[in-house]
């Protein structure tokens, strides 16, 4: 198709060149010409909606050259042990494997600062980990931080780290670990840290230290799974961080939970073993829950703290102290002495009834508290009975 331009009288030569020139390049626009660029560039192909790469780690392929393919959606199937740290920094990413006893990453950097991992998730939405082994981290096994969002572990063993075994912190939302196994941290199986949530469904938690941490404001919550330690089962810690437990095993052959300027809620269906603490405004309340067994032989409820019982029965000494409370109540139970000191209390409907040792608090009396004192008092501590020295906890 081409077009005239017809000249007017009195156009001279110079004009009628720039009539010429533009009936030319009208000519070429009606030729085809193309449009400016733009995004993706001229000639490239648009990003697919979904890829799928395999990563062979015997062949020394790299889980974190995958993660450059073009994709929407993308999902990484690792096979085999692959031997590197990796770091996911992209929406709408599945790392996949077949077996953990399969296929996994193990980590080689001998970083130990802060946010190190085997596999670090950051700054990334919709992020799927689904039966691997992750291991030999020098510091943590999956770290997940700065505000990412709905991150599913599925599946997978998280060992051998020497931190944490899954770690969120820096306002990362919504992480959901669901029939793994974490164990073998040098501090926590579970961290969450800045107001995270982290969930854990049917999972075996283990560690020597403090199995499940919450700090600043965080909320982790556990639901029928595992939870045993060498020292903290639970431990709850700074501005107001939350751990509930559902339907659950707990085991420690110290303390089973701690709740320290932070709260410990522990529901139907809960069993535990081991001491509580609720030091500095803690809040442990337990609801429906049994604590089986109490090695250190006693609890304390100290600095305006409180425990609070419905329907649950606790075993060893009880000391509460320094303006703290204890209420049993709903028919709840504890086998052993109940002392209270400096201005503390505790509040129960029949003592003779739900204490089975001596009960020296006002609202809680088998004696007269003068009487009670001279029987038990402090006096009346287990052997080895002390508080624990707590460490700092930082990401």
């Amino acid at each position: 198709m081409s077009r005239s331009v017809v000249c007017p009288r009195g156009v001279g030569a110079v004009g009628g060149l720039v009539l010429a020139t533009v009936v030319v390049l009208l000519a070429a626009g009606a030729a085809g010409a193309q449009p400016p660029c733009g995004s993706p560039p001229c000639g490239a192909p648009p990003v697919p909606a979904t890829a799928t790469v395999t990563v062979d780690c015997a062949a020394e392929e790299s889980v974190q050259a995958a993660l450059g393919t073009p994709g929407v959606e993308l999902t990484v199937e690792i096979r085999g042990i692959c031997h590197e740290d990796v770091v996911v920094e992209r929406d709408d990413v599945t790392l996949s494997g077949r077996d953990p006893a399969l296929d996994g990453l193990r980590g080689v950097s001998p970083d130990t600062r802060s946010l190190n991992a085997v596999l670090r998730i950051t700054s990334s939405e919709r992020v799927r980990v689904e039966n691997l082994s992750i291991a030999d981290g020098a510091r943590n096994g999956v770290q997940v931080d700065d505000s990412s969002f709905l991150v599913d572990v599925v599946g997978c063993e998280i060992t051998d780290t020497a931190r944490d075994g899954v770690q969120a912190s820096s306002g990362s939302s919504v992480v959901r670990v669901t029939d793994s196994t974490v164990t073998g941290h040098g501090r926590s199986a579970l961290a969450a840290f800045n107001a995270d949530f982290l969930q854990c469904v049917r999972c075996d938690l283990r560690t020597d230290a403090f199995t499940i941490l919450s700090i600043v404001g965080s909320r982790v919550v556990v639901t029928d799974s595992t939870v045993e330690a060498g020292q903290f089962a639970l431990n709850a810690a700074e501005g107001g961080a939350l751990i509930e437990v559902n339907n659950s095993t707990v085991v420690s052959d110290a303390w089973s939970m701690g709740a320290q300027a932070g709260e410990v809620l522990v529901n139907p269906g809960t069993t535990f073993e081991g001491s509580m603490l609720a030091l500095n405004q803690g809040l442990i309340t337990l609801n429906g829950a049994v604590q089986t067994a109490n090695v250190q032989g006693f609890n304390v409820v100290d600095v305006d703290s409180m425990l609070s019982a419905a329907g649950s029965s606790i075993l060893g000494f009880t000391l509460v102290k320094e303006l703290s409370g204890l209420a049993l109540r709903d028919g709840s139970s504890l086998d052993g002495d109940l002392v209270c000191e400096l201005a503390a209390d505790a509040w129960c409907g029949d003592p003779s009834t739900g204490v089975t040792g001596t009960a020296s608090c006002d609202h809680c009396a088998t004696l007269a508290p003068a009487a009670a004192a001279s029987v038990i008092g402090r006096g009346g501590a287990p052997a080895g009975f002390a508080l624990p020295e707590m460490p700092v906890f930082d990401p």
